[in-house]
């Protein structure tokens, strides 16, 4: 494409070499002007010779720029044709794994652990009850955080259509309070022989339990049918780069070749105005030298 915009930019500077540049003078005061023709002036046949040159080179360019265009036309339809394909790839990306993702989510072993886990779970939480309700009988402490906690709920009861700053902190208070019963329970299940042998267990099972994820998340990375979708998502990322480049060259190829024509016909429609402007003036003239003429004969 290059070398046809050379060809056609070097062709515009041959018209413009080839024509004689008219030589304009000032009118008369309202922005008219004459042409100087003849004897060291404007030759009308260059002129003309110029028009004739530039429109043959507008043919010329008018073949190319189709061929361009064609070429352009393709490109962007074969880019279209690899944007969509890569957007299949990547929708088929997306469900491949979550194909992957739902066998690993069903996968008997892993669905043993989390269920062995939510048990061990549950047993902790019973216990805590049981130690909660034991304090709640025997400790003081405990006592005195509960009817803290308690009283602190009723406030916050009896003010829920207060101002927010006046909800807000009364919320802050009932956490505060629950929080020392929470503090109050935890030092006793640590001294709980049944505390201490669930959380063991506790702890155990999630760390088997986090092996089984660990396994299954690798199964997921190297699921074949996303393996798959991966490289040909891959692939065609390629393409589309490519397709993208080869569009944007052709399209741009085009418009160059556009650009040159168009400044050429400015070129001829300068010519073209300047030929009107030399004939008004040779009329102009004539009809002077005409009455002239007559006048010398009377």
């Amino acid at each position: 494409m290059c070398s046809l915009r050379c060809s056609l930019t070097n062709a515009s500077l041959l018209v413009l070499i080839a024509a004689t540049q008219p030589v304009l003078a000032q009118g008369n005061g309202k922005g008219q002007q004459a042409v100087k023709y003849g004897a060291g002036g404007v030759n009308p046949q260059q002129m003309q010779q110029s028009i004739q040159r530039i429109n043959q080179q507008l043919q010329q360019g008018g073949k190319e720029l189709k061929v361009a265009g064609e070429k352009a036309n393709e490109a962007s339809a074969e880019w279209q044709k690899v944007e969509l394909e890569h957007k299949k790839n990547g929708r088929e990306i997306s469900q491949a794994k979550k194909m992957a993702e739902a066998e690993a989510k069903s996968d008997p072993q892993l669905k043993a652990a989390r269920a062995k886990t939510d048990e061990l779970r549950q047993r902790l939480a019973d216990i805590r009850k049981t130690v909660a309700a034991r304090l709640a009988k025997d400790n003081e402490e405990y006592q005195t955080a509960m009817k803290a906690h308690f009283e602190a709920l009723e406030e916050q009861k009896a003010n829920s259509k207060s101002e927010p700053e006046i909800r807000k902190a009364l919320s802050q208070n009932v956490n505060e309070m629950g929080r020392k019963m929470q503090l109050i329970e935890e030092v006793a299940m640590v001294d709980n022989s049944d505390a201490k042998r669930v959380n063991a267990e506790l702890k155990q099972a999630l760390a088997e339990m986090a092996v089984i994820v660990r396994k299954n998340n690798e199964a997921i990375e190297t699921d074949q049918r996303l393996s798959s979708a991966k490289v040909a998502f891959q692939r065609t990322r390629d393409e589309l780069k490519a397709a993208t480049a080869k569009r944007d060259q052709a399209v741009v190829a085009a418009n160059r070749i556009q650009s040159v024509m168009q400044a050429m016909i400015r070129e001829r429609s300068g010519y073209e105005a300047q030929q009107q402007l030399m004939q008004r003036s040779q009329a102009a003239q004539q009809g002077q030298n005409g009455n002239k003429n007559r006048g010398g004969k009377r």
